[in-house]
């Protein structure tokens, strides 16, 4: 079956991109962090 591979692709692309999004999104909200943070 030529679908076997592409499925698998299918997988291992959902474990880095979905983990990824979440550390870009992290990332984004946290550059805009002002300097005197006060839970600091």
């Amino acid at each position: 079956m030529a679908d076997v591979p592409l499925l698998l692709l299918a997988l291992i692309a959902n474990m880095v991109v979905i983990p990824l999004l979440g550390w870009g999104i992290g990332a984004l909200f946290g550059l805009p962090r002002p300097p005197s943070s006060p839970s600091s």
